[in-house]
């Protein structure tokens, strides 16, 4: 996570319209990963698949901890059970709803 001084310095440079490159908006945290020209939409889509093949209730509660927001109820969620019990039965687990389904379980309006 960016530090809370690089955080600041992000915000002023973004509302003041200030001009960065992108190593010094890497080194604030508003870019995490960099590719080759070209390269966007294939890393993007791989980034996508790797996500839709995660538990929705995970990824819902892993934005709303990034966003400093509880996720505890994800523990107690049908997707957090259906993980353990695929993951102790040694398949893959299905889980057959999204992430903007489980919003809601993570007392979060807004869309995931």
């Amino acid at each position: 996570m960016p530090s809370t001084r690089r955080l600041a310095e992000a915000r002023r440079m973004l509302i003041c319209g200030e001009l960065f490159d992108v190593a010094w908006a890497r080194t604030v945290g508003l870019v995490g990963e960099v590719v080759g020209a070209g390269e966007a939409l294939g890393r993007a889509q791989e980034l996508g698949r790797v996500i839709a093949a995660r538990s929705p209730v995970a990824v819902a509660a892993a934005q709303a901890f990034t966003r400093g927001r509880s996720a505890a109820c994800a523990a107690e969620s049908g997707q957090y059970r259906e993980g353990r019990a695929a993951f102790l039965a040694g398949r893959r687990p299905i889980f057959p709803l999204t992430s903007q389904e489980y919003a809601h379980e993570l007392d979060d309006p807004r869309p995931v």
